[in-house]
């Protein structure tokens, strides 16, 4: 993982086995269709590496930021976890982490309810503790990565790298 400190034209760079998923910001007034398109897509990423060709993009892909957390992760026997319960910015894997945590944190409550070590009342902690975990730390820490990245000041920008 890799990214590029910049005010307008951060970049976020993933090593997957066989490509790099990059990902970018783009101009809000950008139509999407033009967003979409292969020379867009050559034309973003000559500002990472020279030379891409056609054949070199798997795909290209709108994804739009969002910051919103569920008002209540169970409700009565249903459950929310990871993207259903909580979306962010992609930077620094907050949100895939946070839903591996919550994952892990509620099959642990099922798994001795089940066992009947507990009661169902450990349920509602799910909500209150993974909820809770997500509004201090998870969507706290992505949406200052996100600021950090962005920000015109070189103090704060050196800052963040050292974090």
């Amino acid at each position: 993982m890799t990214y590029v400190a910049a005010p307008a034209n951060w970049r976020l760079l993933l090593q997957l086995p066989s490509m790099w998923r990059v990902t970018l910001p783009i101009a809000q007034d950008l139509p999407d269709a033009t967003a979409v398109s292969r020379d867009f897509a050559r034309t973003a990423l000559s500002t990472v590496v020279s030379g891409i060709k056609d054949d070199e993009i798997s795909h290209v892909v709108l994804y739009k930021v969002h910051q919103r957390i569920a008002k209540a992760f169970r409700v009565g026997r249903v459950f929310l976890a990871g993207d259903a319960a909580h979306i962010n910015n992609p930077l620094r894997g907050m949100g895939m982490n946070g839903g591996i945590l919550d994952a892990v944190n509620l099959s642990e409550r099922l798994s001795r309810i089940w066992r009947r070590e507990t009661s169902d009342v450990d349920l509602s902690l799910y909500d209150l503790q993974r909820r809770g975990v997500t509004i201090e730390y998870v969507q706290k820490h992505s949406i200052h990565n996100k600021r950090n990245l962005e920000t015109n000041d070189p103090d704060e920008r050196d800052r963040f790298v050292m974090n």
